[in-house]
């Protein structure tokens, strides 16, 4: 096993304990929470599987990217929303519910929305896109619906044990993400230098920001949840999205490096946007994401 692929299963790894981590604080109600809000999970699936890919689709018509941007917008666009969200976003119970919540239905749903998204993009660049449907949805599974429902069953089943545990696994999931996407981004970054002056960053710039915008203005009344799907909107799994967009380009070797971009420019981004939704209200401030 190479040096990358260590790395890589740590990451793995560390994705598996966050939403386990998540798991062991919930119960199955909180895991439904956005099917009992039929509004709320309607503006949820809007903002992330139906505006995104519209906006990249107009982007991509504006601009004449080259393949390696195109097809990476359109693979961040039609993946599902990664695990991580910022620590103090969900403090309040209820806000915790939401985030619980969307990362199960943002899963199950794109079982159904990935194929869907797939088809129209298909029909918007006229030629094909090779992916296998059921490597992503392994993935899906394996790195948030099984971690999920494990830590629920715990919970259900013994839930002294899981509260005394649920912190200190989310912590080693944390300390893991760190160790392995550091030594990540050192790896790559002459790769990643190459991508910030041919417009990758600027395109994918776009994308964080008209998505943090459009999950901001559908979360709803309340602040947090104005956060929370701000964050779930402008972000996405970077897994999948590798997996998605080396399976469109007949030279993938840059895909992980652009994705790396991505993630960098996601993090800086949404560290600015919630320094500057701390500032809209006067409760407590909220500190940046642990991403």
């Amino acid at each position: 096993m190479t040096i990358k692929e260590i790395i890589i299963l740590v990451l793995v790894v560390s994705v598996l304990l966050l939403v386990l981590g998540y798991g062991l604080k919930a119960t199955v109600a909180e895991a439904f929470y956005l099917f009992r809000h039929p509004r709320k999970l309607f503006r949820t699936l809007l903002a992330m599987n139906v505006l995104m890919p519209l906006f990249v689709i107009m982007l991509v018509s504006l601009f004449h990217f080259e393949p390696l941007i195109r097809v990476t917008l359109f693979a961040l666009a039609i993946s599902p929303v990664p695990p991580l969200f910022p620590g103090t976003i969900s403090k309040a119970s209820e806000h915790e519910e939401y985030i619980i919540g969307l990362l199960v239905a943002a899963s199950l749903f794109s079982f159904l929305l990935i194929p869907f998204s797939l088809a129209l993009l298909e029909a918007v660049v006229n030629r094909p896109l090779h992916t296998s449907l059921r490597s992503i949805i392994i993935s899906i599974l394996i790195t948030v619906v099984f971690p999920m429902f494990i830590g629920i069953s715990i919970r259900h089943f013994a839930p002294s044990f899981a509260g005394r545990i649920a912190e200190p696994v989310k912590k080693t999931g944390m300390v893991l993400l760190l160790l392995a996407l550091l030594p990540l981004v050192v790896v790559m970054f002459p790769s990643i230098w190459q991508l910030i002056g041919n417009g990758t960053a600027l395109a994918f710039l776009a994308f964080i920001v008209v998505g943090s915008i459009v999950g901001h203005l559908l979360g709803g009344p309340a602040e947090q949840d104005r956060g929370i799907l701000a964050v779930a909107t402008s972000s996405r799994h970077p897994g999948i999205a590798i997996a998605i967009a080396s399976a469109n380009l007949q030279v993938h070797d840059m895909v992980p490096a652009a994705v790396v971009l991505y993630l960098l420019l996601s993090i800086l981004t949404t560290i600015l946007y919630l320094k500057w939704l701390a500032h809209q209200k006067p409760s407590p401030p909220l500190t940046h994401p642990n991403t």
